[in-house]
């Protein structure tokens, strides 16, 4: 009762934390990028813009946090204020708002339930199914869970490419 009492004002979106936080991470985000075309402009060497544009990188993960939380509409007090910043940030990061807040939804409404698995959830198989499963798929299997095959190709994977394109049938009148 007491860590519920002391975590309570956390559980609803404050408009002040937000603005600011969003704002703080956007001017961070920004000022990466006019440094780096400034030093793209100046010929700086290539390693150099290579190492600063992936410093760059945790501001990026800290946008799609808040991508993700405009997403649950959780952001912001208004469903509206926090559809236009999910917009802007799903052009930050590559990430059409709609279909993600679409299919993150599945995702949500199903994980766990290991009969409706699919939709944003890494594989995932019971000992039973991976005791039946023949040799080249528990290979697979085995590969794909490596965590350097998760964090260094299927991750760029899902948010370089895959995510680029809206899923199939999808239309934004969908979600209204």
């Amino acid at each position: 009762a007491e860590l519920h009492k002391a975590l309570s004002p956390y559980t609803l979106p404050s408009t002040k934390r937000s603005l600011v936080q969003a704002s703080i991470a956007l001017g961070i985000y920004l000022a990466s990028v006019i440094l780096l075309i400034a030093l793209l402009h100046y010929q700086f060497p290539t390693w150099v813009i290579l190492v600063l544009s992936l410093s760059t990188s945790p501001i990026v993960v800290q946008l799609f946090i808040i991508f993700h939380d405009c997403s649950h509409t959780s952001y912001f007090k208004s469903r509206r204020a926090c559809s236009c910043l999910g917009h802007v940030l799903g052009i930050i990061t590559f990430t059409a708002y709609f279909d993600w807040q679409r299919t993150h939804a599945i995702h949500h409404r199903f994980m766990a339930n290991l009969g409706k698995r699919g939709i944003g959830d890494i594989w995932l198989m019971t000992l039973d199914e991976y005791r039946l499963a023949g040799r080249w798929t528990k290979f697979r299997y085995r590969l794909y869970r490596h965590p350097l095959v998760i964090f260094f190709i299927s991750a760029p994977f899902l948010f370089l490419i895959y995510n680029r394109f809206p899923s199939k049938g999808f239309r934004a009148r969908e979600i209204q």
